[in-house]
C-alpha cells in the first residue's frame, strides 16, 4: 500500500530533496505521494516521477492547483516544446499551466499541439507561444492573457481554443499597437482564429484596447459560417 511522503521542488531544472513531514514551498508545485507502481505508460522522467529513497518504489507528483511551465521541463530556450508542453497537458492532474518566465520570453512550438478540454494555457507578461517552423495549437482548451498580453506569435495557426474571460485582442496575436510595427500580420490571425470558431455558440467578443494600429494592407475578415449568431467586435479608443 502506498504512503505519502513529503519533498521539495524548488529549482529549475528540479532538484529532488526528501525530506519527511515538510510540504512544498509556497509556490505549491505538488506533494510527492510514493507508491510501488507507476501509472500505465509512465517511467521515470525527473518532472512527474522520480525514483524513491526507497529501493523499488516511487516518487509521484501530485499537483495543487496552476503549475508552473518550467516545472513541467517546459523552457523558453529557442528550442521545440512541444512535446513536453503536450505531455503536461496530458497530465491528469494538471489543469492550468502558467508561463512566468522573465519578459520576452517565447515559447517554441513547432509541432501539433493540442489542449484539451478542461485545461488552460496561461500567459503572464511577455510570456507567449510562437513557432520557428510550422507549429499549430488546437483543441477544446482555453488560453488566458490580459487585454495588452500577447499569447501567441509568428506564423503559429491557432484554432479552437477559446479565450477564458471570452475577449480576444489583437495583442493575444502579436500585435503591437505602436503606430510604427505593421499590425496587419496580427490583426489578420485575430480573425482567422476567430472564424476557427464559427461552430460553437458563444464565440468571444473581439476587443481592440485603445492603440493606434498601424495597417498598411487590407484585411480579411472571415466571418461566415456563423448563422445568425452575432458577432461583437468593440474599440475603445482604437485607431486603425
Amino acid at each position: 500500500m502506498s504512503t505519502t511522503y513529503y519533498g521539495t521542488l524548488d529549482s529549475i531544472p528540479v532538484n529532488l530533496s526528501v525530506q519527511p513531514g515538510q510540504a512544498f514551498p509556497t509556490d505549491r508545485q505538488g506533494t510527492l505521494v510514493e507508491t510501488d507502481t507507476l501509472p500505465p505508460g509512465a517511467s521515470v522522467d525527473n518532472i512527474f516521477y522520480f525514483d524513491s529513497p526507497t529501493t523499488g518504489l516511487f516518487l509521484q507528483r501530485v499537483f495543487d492547483g496552476p503549475v508552473r511551465a518550467a516545472h513541467c521541463g517546459v523552457y523558453a530556450d529557442g528550442t521545440d516544446q512541444t512535446s513536453k508542453l503536450q505531455t503536461a497537458l496530458n497530465h491528469p492532474a494538471i489543469n492550468e499551466i502558467v508561463f512566468d518566465y522573465f519578459e520576452t520570453s517565447p515559447v517554441v512550438i513547432n509541432g501539433a499541439l493540442t489542449v484539451p478540454a478542461n485545461k488552460q494555457l496561461t500567459f503572464n507578461k511577455g510570456n507567449y507561444l510562437t513557432t520557428t517552423s510550422s507549429g499549430t495549437i488546437s483543441g477544446a482548451g482555453l488560453y488566458d492573457a490580459t487585454e495588452y498580453g500577447r499569447a501567441f506569435d509568428g506564423n503559429l495557426v491557432v484554432s479552437g481554443i477559446h479565450p477564458a474571460r471570452n475577449v480576444a485582442t489583437p495583442f493575444h496575436f502579436g500585435a503591437a499597437g505602436n503606430n510604427a510595427t505593421d499590425d496587419t500580420p496580427a490583426i489578420q490571425r485575430l480573425f482567422n482564429y476567430l472564424y476557427s470558431l464559427r461552430i460553437i455558440d458563444t464565440p468571444p467578443t473581439i476587443v481592440f484596447p485603445a492603440a493606434v494600429y498601424f495597417t498598411p494592407a487590407a484585411i480579411d475578415l472571415p466571418l461566415g459560417g456563423f448563422g445568425t449568431r452575432f458577432i461583437e467586435i468593440l474599440g475603445y479608443g482604437a485607431t486603425l
